[in-house]
């Protein structure tokens, strides 16, 4: 027979104590046997985010806290501006490179993630990479790579990123260039964004999730950057609240 482990039972203990902490449901008594092992899905539109916890509007005065844990796998996708590609941000592309790091084609399409994403590894990559290890070295000739790199600088659109194993590189955008997020932070959502979960409920109206996947309806901008800014451009991708 197995028994539940001190270790196990402390982090339960902290992550409910965080859960009562973010939202007044908690505070209510749990009277569903089981409710915590309970498979649920939920689906709607952000009404409102507070630390690690997202309120969803799933229908007609319907709404749903949703803790996002440690373990949870969170997912958040959109587009982006070009005054989104800020120093410190990390980007993916692919694009041939010449030994001295000189992009040979256009851009046209480019993935922006945050600049705290532990995940990334800057540095070049074969096309198709899966093992997660950079190249040494830029090699001779005219070559592709997948660029996983950090900007360095975004000055009236001549962007320049660092990449390790090359020389620094100067990206050459198309016109038409699509930039797409994928981000892992709760902060880089906004209410009206649409949202998907998975999880578990723990008593009515209050979810712990296991994958909460965000879709972004408005380009993300850093805030406060003005005409850059999210502008609400069409409605939630779950439906509207």
């Amino acid at each position: 027979m197995r028994h539940r482990t001190w270790g196990s039972t402390v982090a339960l203990c902290t992550l409910l104590v965080s859960f009562a902490a973010g939202t007044a449901w908690a505070q209510r008594p749990n009277k569903q046997s089981g409710a915590g092992s309970k498979p649920i899905k939920v689906e709607g539109a952000i009404k409102s985010i507070a630390n690690n916890v997202i309120t969803v509007s799933s229908g007609r005065d319907n709404t749903v806290q949703v803790m996002v844990a440690p373990t949870t796998n969170l997912a958040i996708t959109g587009t982006a501006e070009l005054g989104a590609l800020a120093v410190g941000m990390n980007v993916d592309f692919t694009a041939e490179l010449n030994k001295a790091g000189e992009i040979q084609d256009e851009i046209k399409e480019l993935t922006l993630r945050e600049a705290t994403d532990a995940s990334v590894k800057p540095g070049l990559y074969e096309p198709e990479d899966t093992s997660g290890k950079p190249l040494r070295a830029i090699k001779d000739g005219n070559h592709t790579y997948l660029v996983r790199a950090k900007v360095r600088t975004n000055k009236d659109g001549a962007i320049t990123v660092a990449a390790t194993g090359a020389p620094a590189i100067k990206l050459k955008l198309a016109s038409d260039c699509a930039i797409n997020c994928s981000f892992k932070n709760t902060r880089l959502a906004s209410p009206g964004d649409g949202v998907f979960v998975e999880g578990k409920q723990v008593q009515p109206g209050q979810v712990i999730g296991d994958s909460v996947t965000i879709k972004m309806t408005m380009p993300y901008a850093p805030k406060g950057k003005g005409a850059a800014a999210k502008t609400p451009n069409e409605p939630s991708p779950f439906g509207s609240p």
